[in-house]
């Protein structure tokens, strides 16, 4: 081999072994961010998480260890990109359910106008002219972490659920007030 031909390799093994370390480490935090919401299944999330991830980085490994299996390897490292976008757009569109379900109820009790529930938990709630633009940040923020406390509550227990439930009430009672204070109580 000559020396043109080493630095393509250490260049390209470099390359593709950030994008696997990137794509092994986001897995496995996928995983443990989805265990946080299951009750009794988070120690069997949380290992399966990390054993994709252990066997994502043996097997590129073991695939650019060979000449024979480099091309494996790459091919290999393609689809574990394809199965990360697939997970990461999963997670997103399960995101997007949470913050629909649990400000569902918020909308019917008037704490949110029923106008901006659909809002809330799309891309909309990144663009102005829904609501007053001076609090957008701050209630998009408020009304995230609402829906996602109200989710932490249900998996919680003893002094964690003291703490959520607390949380909830808090963050509703800003809710209202922060609306009421811009006239964006409509519904």
């Amino acid at each position: 081999t000559t020396v043109s031909d080493w630095i393509a390799i250490v260049i390209i093994r470099t390359l593709f072994s950030a994008v696997m370390h990137c794509v092994a480490t986001a897995i496995f935090g996928a995983f443990l961010g989805h265990a946080k919401f299951k009750g009794k299944n988070k120690l069997l999330l949380s290992l399966a998480g990390l054993s994709i991830a252990i066997f994502i980085h043996f097997a590129w490994n073991f695939s650019v260890s060979f000449q024979s299996t480099a091309a494996l390897g790459f091919l290999f490292l393609f689809a574990t990109v394809i199965i990360f976008i697939a997970a990461f757009s999963a997670s997103v569109l399960q995101e997007k359910r949470i913050i629909y379900e649990e400000l569902l109820p918020e909308a019917q009790m008037g704490i949110i106008p029923t106008n901006h529930l659909n809002i809330l938990c799309s891309a909309g709630r990144n663009f102005p002219g829904w609501v007053d633009e001076s609090i957008r940040k701050v209630y998009v923020r408020s009304a995230t972490t609402l829906a996602f406390r109200k989710k932490q509550l249900r998996y919680s227990k003893g002094k964690s659920k003291i703490y959520y439930e607390n949380d909830v009430v808090n963050y509703r009672e800003f809710i209202k007030k922060l609306l009421s204070s811009h006239g964006n109580t409509d519904g």
